[in-house]
């Protein structure tokens, strides 16, 4: 279960679907392709249960910000750097 209050999140929407944010900038409940589909990232209630952030990463150069996508889903995971 994620150790962020549910007042420190914010639901975007498409009118078809919805995703909870944390102000971490984590992603940590999505259901798609509607509403009523079961959640594809749900971190919110299982702390295995899939998130997708992006976070910024160390300047590769000095004054060149980098980030990293990273993505967990259960035992999976994966990191990719962004220039």
């Amino acid at each position: 279960m994620s150790d962020v209050p549910i007042e420190g999140y914010a639901m975007v929407s498409d009118c078809q679907t919805a995703a909870l944010i944390s102000t971490g900038g984590s992603v940590d409940w999505l259901c798609m392709p509607c509403f009523d589909a079961r959640s594809v990232l749900g971190r919110l209630l299982d702390a295995e249960a899939g998130h997708w952030s992006i976070r910024p990463g160390r300047p590769s150069r000095p004054g060149v910000p980098t980030g990293t996508a990273r993505w967990c889903c259960g035992p999976t995971s994966g990191r990719m750097p962004e220039a």
